[in-house]
This record gives C-alpha cells, sequence and structure tokens, in this order.
C-alpha cells in the first residue's frame, strides 16, 4: 500500500518584520528505508533547495505513517544562508499526513539518530499496545541571535540642573552719547472761563425740517393683488388626495401670490372668482415653505396643517347654502420664507373634471392684505 507524505515548507528572513529575504539552500537527511533487508533510500541526503524570496518547500514521507516501523521518527533539516547556518532534527506531529507544515513552527530535536525504517509493502498489522513514554530527550541547541530590535523611543528630557553663582561685576563702561530731545510734554490745564460776552444779534428764520415719525396706530397697509387670465382650466385628477401647484395632479405654477410680512403682522386672503358646479372639486388657500420638497404649515379652510375635509365651504358645490369671506392669520417663523415674504397657493383635490374659471372673460382674482402687527 502506499506510503503517506507530509509536505514542509520554510521563509527565512533577516528582520523580525520578516521583509529581507535571506538567500542560501537548504536540505534535508532521512532514515534508511529498508525493505526484506533491502536497502531501498537514505539515509543520503536529499538535493539542496535554493532559497527563493527565502523561501522554499519538501514532501517527504510521513513518519507516522502505519505501514512503515517504527513509527515516528524525525527528519533532520540542513541550512546554509547569508543570515544563518544550522543542522537540527524536527518533530513531526502525529496525523500530518496530506497536509503543508511550517518549519518555524515545528518542534526542534537535537543529534536525531536517523537509524532506519522498514517499509511493509503489500503488508499491514493491527496497531499493537502503546508502549511507556521514552525518557525526555536532550534540550536542543541554542538557536541563532534574532536581528537586533527597532531603537526605542527618546526619553523624557531631564531635569534643569541648579542656577551657577552669579560672576563678578564688570568694569562700568564709558558714558554713552547725549540722548535725542524727547518730545513735548501734554498741554497744561485750560484757564478759568472769561466773562460772558453781550448776546449777538438773532440769526435768520431756518428751513422747515422733515416730518415727525409716523404715530402710534398709523402702521400703513400692505396690499398686493393679481389677476390669472392664462385661460379656463380643468380641474387635474388628484388622486383622491390634496395636490399643489407645480405637483401631478396639482394647478398651474400661476397659481401662486406673495406678500411681504414680519412675525406678528395679522395677513388675510379673499378672492374672487368662479368654478362650476362639479360635486368632486374642492379648493382650499395655502401657505407654501421650503425649495423642495415643500411644506405647507397652513390651509384657510381649517387653520393647520391639514385641509378640511372638502376644503372651504364658501367654494362648496351648488345645492348648499354658503358664505365666504376673507381667511387670515397671525405671522410666525414657521410661515416666512426667504426674503421676508409669505407664499400663498390654491390647492385642491379633485377627480379630472370641473372647471376653474381663469380667462379673459372670466378672470380669478385674489388679494393678500398685511394689516400689520398687534396693536400694543
Amino acid at each position: 500500500m502506499p506510503i503517506g507524505t507530509v509536505t514542509i515548507d520554510w521563509k527565512i528572513t533577516k528582520d523580525v518584520a520578516g521583509t529581507v529575504p535571506a538567500t542560501g539552500k537548504v536540505r534535508w537527511h532521512l532514515p534508511r528505508v529498508v525493505l526484506t533487508d533491502e536497502v531501498i533510500a537514505g539515509p543520503t541526503p536529499t538535493p539542496w533547495v535554493d532559497l527563493v524570496n527565502g523561501a522554499g518547500t519538501i514532501t517527504i514521507p510521513d513518519p507516522w505513517d502505519p505501514a512503515i516501523a517504527p513509527r515516528g521518527w524525525a527528519p533532520e533539516v540542513e541550512i546554509e544562508s547569508d543570515f544563518v547556518n544550522a543542522r537540527y532534527g524536527v518533530f513531526i506531529p502525529e496525523g500530518s499526513a496530506g497536509q503543508t507544515l511550517h518549519l518555524n513552527q515545528l518542534s526542534s530535536i537535537p543529534n536525531p539518530t536517523l537509524g532506519e525504517i522498514w517499509a511493509l509493502v503489500n503488508h499491514t498489522h493491527e496497531d499493537g499496545s502503546v508502549g511507556p513514554p521514552g525518557p525526555q530527550g536532550p534540550a536542543g541547541p541554542q538557536g541563532p541571535q534574532g536581528p537586533a530590535g527597532a531603537t526605542g523611543a527618546t526619553g523624557p528630557q531631564g531635569p534643569a540642573g541648579p542656577t551657577g553663582p552669579a560672576g563678578a561685576d564688570g568694569e562700568d563702561g564709558a558714558p554713552g552719547a547725549p540722548g535725542a530731545t524727547g518730545p513735548q510734554g501734554p498741554a497744561g490745564p485750560a484757564g478759568a472761563d472769561g466773562a460772558t460776552g453781550a448776546q449777538g444779534p438773532a440769526g435768520a428764520t431756518g428751513a422747515q425740517g422733515p416730518a415727525g415719525p409716523e404715530g402710534p396706530g398709523g402702521a400703513r397697509i400692505r396690499v398686493v393683488s393679481a389677476y390669472i387670465k392664462t385661460g379656463d382650466i380643468t380641474f387635474p385628477d388628484s388622486g383622491g388626495g390634496w395636490k399643489y401647484p407645480g405637483d401631478s395632479g396639482g394647478l398651474a405654477s400661476a397659481f401662486e401670490i406673495q406678500i411681504p410680512a414680519a412675525i406678528g403682522d395679522y395677513i388675510d386672503i379673499d378672492s374672487d372668482a368662479m368654478i362650476n358646479g362639479n360635486t368632486s372639486a374642492y379648493v382650499d388657500f395655502a401657505i407654501k415653505m421650503g425649495t423642495g420638497p415643500f411644506t405647507y404649515p397652513w390651509h384657510a379652510s381649517s387653520g393647520t396643517t391639514t385641509p378640511a375635509v372638502e376644503g372651504m365651504p364658501g367654494w362648496y358645490q351648488a345645492g348648499y347654502r354658503t358664505r365666504s369671506a376673507a381667511r387670515g392669520l397671525y405671522v410666525d417663523a414657521s410661515h416666512i420664507s426667504a426674503g421676508g415674504v409669505v407664499r400663498f397657493v390654491l390647492a385642491n383635490k379633485s377627480a379630472g373634471s370641473g372647471t376653474i374659471f381663469a380667462s379673459s372673460n372670466y378672470p380669478f382674482w385674489w388679494r393678500l392684505r398685511n394689516l400689520g402687527p398687534v396693536p400694543a
């Protein structure tokens, strides 16, 4: 039956980091192999294996193969390189057949006795009982000295030494040249006031001064209004929800108007326009915020971020008595866009039918008024 094998590899470097490979060669010494009193191999060494980038590999018979006796013999490695020269035996762990072992992880055995092994070809025996442990082998030779470690970090600076004694006073130097004239000193205190002179003649009448500031409660009302005459519009299908100008399912972007405002101002919005009596088209005024995606923090129908279910009652379909009036709010920081303006749009919830009139014959008109801050 074939005898199992073990592969051993190695890499020899000249630095701790393993970045400088050694150059040289490696060979192995194996025991003599005997078959029926006929020597068929060993103990001559294997051919030299040159180091390639400091590395090499060899495959040898498994020392623990059950087809050989005695088992557990130790091969011997011989190294000749520009970094280390050595020759020692290595212990191959049982059960390593078919594996690749690393030389630097194998235990060394000093001066192993290679002897001879018997290869029992086409013949097997049951394993006998394990004998008692053999005596411990002698300690292996001391390995070569490793490369010097990296230079350690510089230690902290030592404390300053004591101050030496003061030296003796030197001789006085020669007098220096006279210094430049110093700057003029500060002026003296002012003298006492003289006696009041006689009153002069009256001057000419001056020009009229500018008008004084506007009195309390007289803040100017700002008004913005606009007509939309771009053409009558069929309400788009908003998919069952509220949409805003520019949205898919929303009205045209012309339905937006703005007015300057500050926190605390009161703004109302009013309109005069017409839609037909469709039962599935609803509208609402809303404040628009942001640059996209947009938010709508106020709706005229509810005074909140969410419009009433069917928008403003004054625009409700025919068949109901309704009453319409301007809607308004006190401005806070959540209503003011960049540039100090409040922007209003016309929102819609519709199903693709009905008309909102915005043509020359039936214009859409709306108005914003900023009534100023709440009186104190």
